[in-house]
């Protein structure tokens, strides 16, 4: 939603953002499963970061990576749980921890995001009505669909049509994309 937002705009964002979470950025997600694989471990092991962040929190970090002020609109929508709490001291057994904090896990992935959304608006302005994403997904899982949902949406918002490869629909998951305009 930042990278799609112009500077000093407003996003949507469920509940009052007090929800609490953590995020793992993809490279520090593969170290640790790989070095799970090369342990004797056995059973249930979580692998993820030990920062806990708001969503007020991810916004605000996102949005200063961005350059961007970014006002935030809390509206009713899906939050799931206010937290969770998980223990991460069987893979930090291992001396696995992660490299990454928030900020610079998405100071790595925002400019992909960001050239994502810079390529809808340059097929909106050179004439295209329809952007396509080129990724397939089959059996989403249904704590999935709401950013799918608004992946859908956004692209939308632009005035264009969406397209993406999605099987094994539920006929709810189905639904929600028609909802959504997809």
């Amino acid at each position: 939603k930042i990278a799609a937002v112009d500077d000093g705009g407003t996003i949507e964002i469920w509940g009052d953002g007090s929800a609490m979470r953590t995020y793992t950025y993809i490279d520090d997600m593969v170290d640790g499963i790989y070095t799970l694989m090369q342990s004797d471990l056995e059973g249930a092991v979580n692998i993820g970061s030990a920062q806990r962040v708001s969503v007020n929190e991810l916004v605000a970090t996102v949005a200063e990576v961005a350059g961007k002020i970014v006002n935030i609109k809390n509206i009713e929508g899906p939050v799931g749980v206010q937290a969770r709490n998980h223990s991460n001291d069987r893979i930090y057994s291992l001396g696995w921890e992660c490299k990454h904090d928030l900020k610079s896990g998405i100071a790595k992935t925002y400019p992909w995001i960001e050239g994502l959304v810079a390529q809808a608006k340059a097929a909106k302005a050179a004439g295209a009505d329809r952007f396509c994403m080129g990724a397939a997904w089959r059996n989403p899982k249904d704590r999935d669909m709401p950013a799918i949902v608004e992946i859908v949406k956004g692209v939308r918002a632009m005035g264009l049509e969406t397209c993406m490869t999605l099987g094994m629909l539920t006929p709810k998951q189905a639904d929600m994309l028609k909802d959504a305009g997809l």
